[in-house]
């Protein structure tokens, strides 16, 4: 009887294996385009610029540009927020880190009409704006 259940079990979970395996590969994958990118100082976050495209968190727009902000653990990501989605030219944009826990977002010439700014800190991690950049 076990030897039945064994056989019968054998292909349900390879499959399950196979699929979690491939979730697990696909976990780093954005639905985007990176434009540019720059790790903290210490090398535990990365911010990028990204193009992407259908609706973002506060651009609801087809295109818009938004800074993407990982924490990693070595090679494992071990979270992600989006703090600053705008509408416009990727050239109107500046990211820079200021020490290992504070990220500057500067958009020239932005419309604070078609832009989101997260309005917290991300953990250890604190954003500061510059809208009125010009």
């Amino acid at each position: 009887m076990l030897k039945f259940f064994i056989l019968l079990m054998l292909p349900v979970v390879t499959l399950a294996g196979f699929g979690g395996f491939a979730s697990f590969l696909m976990m780093g994958l954005n639905p985007g385009k990176t434009l540019s990118a720059t790790w903290s100082p210490d090398g535990t976050y990365r911010a990028r610029v990204m193009e992407v495209f259908g609706t973002t968190q506060g651009c609801g727009v087809g295109t818009s540009y938004v800074v993407f902000v990982e924490r990693r653990w070595g090679f494992i990501k071990t979270g992600e927020v989006e703090p600053f989605c705008f509408v416009g030219l990727p050239s109107q944009l500046s990211v820079e880190w200021n020490g290992s826990t504070a990220l500057s977002v500067a958009c020239t010439g932005c419309d604070p009409e078609t832009a989101y700014a997260y309005d917290q800190n991300w953990g250890r991690l604190h954003f500061r704006f510059d809208l009125q950049r010009q």
